[in-house]
């Protein structure tokens, strides 16, 4: 008798855990995911100190070799209209190949620039790209941002990929409008760093494995947290202006590419929670090679104020790889965390929810 109500007993406190999931997710109890990063590849010369350009000039160089982003993200206080270039320097005549430019909105609430920035980062087709030749021991202009002119008072930010064969300097220039550009950039002196130091060169690309397999019907929900400088510290690079070791607080601009290794019989459902206030992003999910793309900007200003919104990012089949690709997005604050949570049912067919959760 003893036994059969201990069965009970488990079998309903089996039956409570699992009704947590058809609730809120985050009223489950979650143990980390620890991972092991795998590989760490190209340059990102990341450009947003000063933040607030009250000056005109060179905002940040970086050598690059091979593949690597640019990623800036500056607002204008100069008190007139400017133009924002992205350039190469060399004393030979190297050929850039320009890979992709995806830009965000200019925008006075800064929110809007980093939320579209992140959407077309990941949704954008692009073309074959674009070659240019270095003309030796000049400034070339590479890319321009399409808010030409940036108005005073407005956050522009965006990416410019590039691939070169050898190594060149690339930098970011805020410059008046109402000047050559070519004039201008020629004389263009370095500015200060501010307080943040948020510049230099850092790695790119960050790859992860969950470092134990996870058994999705014994271990229990788990969790991810992405940008707390903690259980994933923040990289440290070279400000090559100013020759000192800065920190990306956050990792903004960086690839994440996390491989979720499971075994079990037991589907999952995947969810994106912010902690750390408002997070709009867009990321994709991969099984099976084939892509699923979720918004956290379904729900307005998604994060804001509170610890408790959240996305369903899918619901996904034990056994098989998930890839997760993010990119912390600027105008984001950190950190954010995936939860990982067994469903209920055994086997089954995954599939992909349309509703998107919320708080």
């Amino acid at each position: 008798m003893k036994k059969w109500l201990l069965f009970l007993w488990a079998f309903l406190v089996g039956l409570a855990a699992d009704a947590g999931a058809a609730g809120s997710p985050l009223d489950r109890i979650y143990t980390p995911m620890p991972l092991t990063r795998t590989g760490t590849s190209d340059t990102l010369l990341f450009s947003d100190s000063p933040e607030y350009v009250f000056q005109p000039g060179i905002l940040a160089e970086g050598v690059i070799q091979g593949r690597g982003r640019i990623y800036y993200y500056h607002v204008n206080e100069m008190k007139k209209d400017a133009v924002l270039a992205v350039y190469g320097e060399s004393s030979h005549a190297e050929l850039i190949h320009i890979k992709r430019t995806v830009f965000g909105d200019p925008s006075r609430d800064y929110v809007t620039s980093g939320q579209t920035l992140s959407f077309r980062e990941v949704t954008q087709i692009d073309g074959p790209g674009e070659d240019k030749v270095l003309i030796p021991g000049r400034r070339t202009v590479l890319a321009k941002d399409p808010a030409d002119p940036v108005s005073f008072g407005n956050l522009i930010t965006g990416y410019v990929e590039i691939e070169t064969k050898n190594p060149v300097r690339i930098g970011v220039a805020m410059l008046p409008a109402e000047e050559p550009l070519q004039e201008t950039l020629k004389t263009a002196k370095p500015a200060a760093a501010d307080t943040q130091g948020m510049r230099g060169t850092f790695p790119l690309n960050l790859s992860f494995r969950n470092s134990t397999v996870w058994n999705t019907d014994t271990d229990g929900p788990k969790e991810i947290i992405i940008g707390d400088g903690k259980t994933d510290p923040f990289l440290k690079g070279t400000d090559e202006m100013d020759r000192v070791i800065r920190e990306n607080t956050g990792n903004y601009g960086v690839n994440y590419d996390i491989t979720i290794q499971t075994n079990g019989t037991r589907d999952y459902d995947l969810y994106l929670n912010s902690m750390g206030g408002i997070f709009l992003a867009t990321f994709m999910v991969y099984q099976d090679g084939l892509p699923r793309i979720y918004r956290t900007d379904v729900k307005h200003w998604f994060g804001d104020s509170t610890d408790r919104d959240y996305i369903q990012a899918g619901t996904w089949r034990a056994g098989r790889d998930v890839v997760i690709r993010i990119i912390p997005p600027g105008a984001a604050f950190l950190p954010v965390r995936f939860l990982l949570v067994p469903r209920l049912q055994q086997g089954g067919t995954a599939h992909i929810p349309t509703d998107q959760g919320g708080k």
